[in-house]
């Protein structure tokens, strides 16, 4: 039954990632009360 469970979760997620997707433009944090949203371009200056 384990192995069944395994193998379904295997093809799932091989099925799942052949998906197109597409990216995060912004980064959302929430705490509480408080929130704040960052650009990812915002970010990768931040980085560099």
């Amino acid at each position: 039954m384990m192995r069944l469970r395994v193998l379904a979760l295997g093809i799932i997620s091989s099925i799942l990632t052949a998906l197109p997707v597409s990216a995060a433009q912004r980064v959302y944090i929430n705490y509480g009360t408080l929130g704040v949203s960052f650009s990812v371009d915002a970010l990768e200056t931040f980085a560099q």
